[in-house]
């Protein structure tokens, strides 16, 4: 608490305005120095574009998640301890891979909460010492912060876990340990509309970038348009890979690292399949042969007609993405389901038929999640992070800390230079009065 004496105006405190100002002046210089190159196209709906400024680059990819051909992938656990290219070479259609999150040795196990494919990797959970940010199979998603425990819910298809550092639009302006060292470090994050997935990797530990803190890259990431990101890579396996080379990010000596997991977009239209298989029945497990069906786009569009072999089953090689599949059999009535078909892998959509008549209807699920209300893990102090979002900042998905918002995202370093120039004023003032 201050007295109701005037501060001391000798000594540093006398040039605590200077000081302000010159940070200030600072914080605009660095931004102005930034310089990004044109984004590269890597697929429809996928961008990535390199930016430099003094003693520091990075790369910044945005993918349309509301885009039908544009899907998330998190590695698998059998698919540990791969360098990121070679696990990116090694997913049909993918155009882009980073780490996955922080993981131990020698088992490449991961911490915190990891799905991939709707599979939880063994023994991962979310402990409430690292956000989740955790993805539909429709690619909507959202954040939840380290103070939140994540339990697996039927609708998770994706999840990686991190430290936070962007919430609801702003930097996390605090950081702990080696967060507050300069090292290569990668983030993911949501937009405020919750319809982009941003990526930030900073080249670090090399001559031409030191890398970041975990408050710069927040800084980056809420430059690049995230509204609530973590970050889940850093050191020499932080690093970006890309079909084509494009603005790649090297680990911090060219070699790429292998890793535990890791998280890629996949271009579903470019030649990435899996299988769709089927087989009608009754409750019992009695199979039903003779039935029709009917695969269509989630926007109504016939896909396939698949024809079910003596045994009632049937499997299609099909682009990996989302279907509504109806079947049919007379005395039975019309079912219908929404199934999506996973890069590389297979999806069952059967049917269990009801006698009578009557049809069932089917829509893609709108682009929202019910995640219910996650539990706190600590009731002590509301927020560790240094961002106070106020209230009404934001309207969250479910009870997590949701990707939906209203609101403009927040610009940090004008936020900040228009903090510290307020702080001279009421300093100045302070002084006429004395």
């Amino acid at each position: 608490m201050l007295s109701g004496r005037r501060p001391d105006l000798t000594g540093h405190s006398a040039s605590a305005p200077t000081a302000v100002l010159v940070i200030a002046v600072t914080l605009a210089a660095s931004s102005a120095r930034a310089e990004c190159e044109a984004e590269a196209t890597l697929s429809t709906g996928v961008t990535v574009q390199r930016c430099t400024e003094d003693g520091r680059r990075w790369s910044v990819a945005h993918a349309d998640l509301a885009a039908s051909d544009v899907g998330v992938r998190v590695a698998r656990s059998g698919e540990r301890g791969q360098t990121a290219s070679a696990w990116r070479a090694s997913v049909p259609g993918a155009v882009l891979a980073v780490q996955g999150g922080a993981f131990r040795f020698p088992g490449w196990d991961p911490e915190g909460l990891t799905i991939a494919e709707g599979e939880p990797w063994p023994g991962t959970a979310d402990d409430g010492t690292r956000a989740v940010l955790a993805l539909d199979a429709q690619g909507a998603g959202l954040v939840v912060p380290a103070v939140q425990t994540v339990p697996v819910e039927a609708w998770m298809r994706s999840a990686v876990s991190g430290v936070e550092v962007v919430r609801a639009g702003a930097p996390i302006t605090a950081c702990e340990g080696d967060g507050c060292e300069r090292r290569p470090r990668t983030a993911v994050g949501i937009s405020s509309d919750g319809r982009t997935l941003v990526i930030v990797v900073v080249e670090g530990w090399t001559a031409t970038s030191e890398g970041v803190t975990d408050p710069e890259l927040g800084a980056l990431a809420s430059e690049a348009g995230a509204h609530d990101a973590i970050r889940i890579g850093e050191g020499a396996t932080s690093a970006l890979t890309t079909a084509g080379a494009v603005a790649e990010i090297p680990s911090s000596d060219g070699a790429l690292r292998a890793a535990g997991p890791f998280l890629g977009i996949v271009d579903r239209a470019d030649g990435a399949t899996g299988l769709l298989r089927s087989v009608m029945e009754l409750p019992d497990h009695t199979r039903l042969p003779g039935g029709t069906y009917r695969v269509e786009s989630t926007d109504g569009r016939l896909v396939a007609m698949p024809r079910p072999n003596s045994s009632a089953y049937w499997q299609l090689d099909i682009a990996a993405r989302t279907y509504i599949v109806h079947a049919s059999l007379a005395g039975y009535r019309d079912e219908c389901k929404v199934c999506t078909v996973p890069p590389g892998y297979e999806e069952w959509c059967s049917f269990q038929m009801t006698p009578g008549s009557g049809t069932a209807e089917c829509a893609a699920p709108p682009r929202g999640i019910d995640a219910g209300v996650f539990p706190i893990v600590d009731a002590g102090e509301p927020d560790a992070g240094g961002v106070d979002a106020g209230e009404g900042s934001r309207t969250s998905i479910g009870g997590g800390c949701g990707c939906v918002v209203n609101g403009a995202r927040t610009d940090w370093r004008a936020a900040a230079i228009l903090a510290m120039l307020a702080a001279v004023v009421v300093w100045m003032r302070r002084g006429r009065r004395a």
